[in-house]
């Protein structure tokens, strides 16, 4: 299997990128935009959402369901602190990781819009030289 699912929101992640150990510790609302059909999406701006005392009851409820799923005793205070910081560490590195991935697929469509340039110039020169050519070719028939 390549692919790890996150217990906490079922997000995929390529199991040879999985590196927690550099994702910030916070959670942040994310917003962005489209790039266009089949462009993907930039991120707009980021915002802190520890404040969100709803949402972050939703997901300490998550987090003590998946350590009770991976056997850890989250009725010890400090054994759970240990296991937020934990957990905290690991989802600073998916960040990094998922923040790495991006700038990667960045400069592969800066390289493929430059090669499309290219191919588009290239096209173009060959165009207008074969258009000189069907003009000239006119210009003789006509004369003849």
């Amino acid at each position: 299997m390549s692919m790890l699912s996150c217990p906490m929101c079922a997000r995929l992640v390529s199991r040879r990128l999985f590196n927690p150990e550099n994702l910030v510790e916070d959670i942040q609302a994310v917003s962005r935009r489209s790039l266009g059909r089949a462009r993907g999406w930039e991120v707009t701006g980021r915002q802190s959402v520890l404040d969100d005392q709803e949402l972050m009851e939703k997901i300490a409820n998550r987090c003590r369901t998946i350590l009770e799923v991976v056997g850890e005793d989250v009725t010890d205070k400090s054994a759970a602190a240990t296991i937020v910081k934990r957990l905290r560490a690991k989802l600073a590195e998916l960040q990094i990781s998922l923040e790495e991935n991006i700038d990667e697929v960045g400069a592969w469509r800066a390289e493929s819009e430059e090669l499309i340039a290219r191919v588009n110039d290239a096209f173009n020169s060959e165009y207008e030289e074969l258009e000189d050519a069907v003009d000239f070719l006119l210009e003789v028939a006509l004369e003849e």
